[in-house]
């Protein structure tokens, strides 16, 4: 009684994404398959993971962009045009205030490490319940970089083009942007679901078929973005709560191959923060104005079709899985007691919107092949989530992610 107790304590500790979050167009939070088994179990496991970004996808397959330009380009003519539209002064010197446009490139390199815990436990008759959390340590950092054609079409000395940066960051600083790093420790969501499913054996010229349905809920304890520091993104929905539906399948082919197929639906509640908010369709990173929003997020669908062989060698496992998401943007609402100074959030919806493509390689390491035990069945886990362009990956950092994890089952 008492080790059933721990344990079930542990679960609620310790659980790992096997329902993930998937509406964070940053980071990819794939979670693995789930293999059914006709026997009822429970299990615990954690994966130390790093996460690397360098750019993003756009909107052509030709395109290449930095991760904050995913969310529009930053223009400095625009963004003077903005200060003047609210009322105060621009530090960008006349002869450029007369300009068209005056576009930089804004990289920006994620990096990150952090731990997922996550478990399962099996309750009744193919009903079970499950949740997730994990924290991570993010170092993020901007180079904004005066284009070559800029450069040429301005005909700049270096020292005009240093001349633009200081007036770049004078900019910044009248606005209260107080940093383009962003160095912190903060929690993901955290996952709490159940799930019922039911296993048949040769069925359907099948040796096994698992089916399985799950729904739960998406609790916001993930870090926030930091809407003074350019350079600051959310860990999971930035502090939207969230519901989800899904359902796991698994097809047993042959002996040690097998197919899965997983499908994810995911909403947020509507959620009032405080945000920047452009006034002339500057990217909203940089807004003019700062104040309360309300923002109504959108569905996130997740597609995962997955293909395993089993006993390569001696318990040893390979699993390769395909993940699209897609994002159908966020209603934003200026709900600002004073709102003397209109802001412009006709563009948010639509700059919201993203797709992503993640080809993900899994080895597995299950001892309970190699030696059969009743007790803890430990094994061993490294994946490798790869950002792709296989359908219409568009808007969404090109995050790697890898993972090293342990799983126990008792």
């Amino acid at each position: 009684m008492k080790k059933n107790i721990v344990i079930f304590l542990s679960i609620f500790l310790i659980k790992n994404f096997a329902a993930a979050v998937i509406d964070n167009r940053y980071f990819p939070w794939n979670n693995p398959p789930i293999i059914h088994t006709l026997e009822p179990y429970s299990g615990l496991r954690g994966d130390l993971f790093f996460v690397n970004g360098n750019d993003a996808f756009g909107d052509h397959s030709h395109e290449k962009k930095g991760i904050p330009e995913i969310w529009g380009l930053y223009d400095q003519k625009q963004m003077s045009d903005a200060i003047i539209f609210i009322g105060e002064t621009s530090p960008l010197l006349a002869q450029w205030q007369i300009l068209r446009n005056i576009t930089w490139h804004v990289k920006q390199k994620l990096e990150g490490q952090g731990l997922q815990f996550s478990g399962e436990h099996a309750l009744y008759k193919g009903l079970s319940f499950g949740y997730s959390t994990g924290f991570m340590h993010l170092f993020s950092d901007q180079i904004f970089v005066i284009p070559r054609s800029v450069i040429t079409e301005m005909t700049l000395s270096v020292a005009q083009q240093e001349e633009l940066d200081r007036e770049r960051r004078a900019m910044f600083n009248q606005l209260g942007l107080t940093s383009s790093q962003w160095s912190t420790y903060g929690f993901l969501d955290t996952v709490l679901y159940a799930r019922y499913g039911k296993t048949w054996e040769y069925k359907a010229k099948c040796r096994e078929i698992s089916l399985s349905l799950l729904g739960g809920v998406i609790v916001p304890s993930g870090q926030k973005r930091d809407f003074f520091n350019t350079a600051s993104v959310p860990f999971g929905g930035n502090g939207a709560t969230g519901f989800f539906i899904g359902t796991d399948n698994t097809f047993e082919l042959k002996e040690d191959m097998t197919f899965g197929l997983s499908l994810q639906l995911t909403t947020r509640l509507t959620k009032k923060m405080k945000e920047r908010l452009p006034v002339i369709q500057e990217n909203y990173l940089f807004g003019a104005l700062s104040g309360n929003v309300s923002v109504d997020p959108g569905v996130t669908t997740k597609i995962k079709p997955y293909l395993m062989l089993g006993n390569i060698r001696d318990g040893l496992d390979i699993c390769v899985q395909y993940a699209y998401t897609n994002h159908s943007g966020d209603d934003w609402t200026d709900i600002r007691q004073d709102a003397t100074i209109p802001s412009n959030l006709n563009g948010m919806f639509k700059k919201s919107q993203w797709e992503s493509d993640y080809v993900s390689l899994t080895v597995l390491y299950d001892s309970g092949k190699v030696v059969k035990c009743d007790s803890l069945r430990p094994s061993l886990r490294f994946s490798w989530d790869i950002p792709m362009r296989l359908l219409s990956a568009h808007e969404v950092s090109k995050t790697n992610a890898v993972s090293l994890g342990i799983e126990v089952c008792f």
